[in-house]
């Protein structure tokens, strides 16, 4: 397969089916958390990687959903 023969069946692809390639994609290239910074107090912020940042959230859920209801809550 080339490379546009997978992009075309990427965009193929629904977003959930999207995202869930791009994690296994990330996953092939090693330690999928690099360049993640977590800053005390800040919620959101700006994420350069996306990709790090999603499989991120898929492997720390509870995590993500506690910061998410602590600012909600504040």
């Amino acid at each position: 397969m080339t490379l546009q023969d997978l992009e075309h069946h990427l965009r193929s692809l629904s977003p959930d089916e999207q995202a869930n390639a791009i994690y296994l994609l990330v996953q092939s290239l090693g330690n999928p958390w690099r360049r993640i910074e977590k800053t005390p107090g800040v919620c959101g912020g700006r994420v350069n990687d996306l990709a790090n940042a999603w499989i991120y959230a898929a492997a720390h859920p509870e995590e993500i959903e506690t910061a998410i209801q602590a600012n909600e809550a504040a």
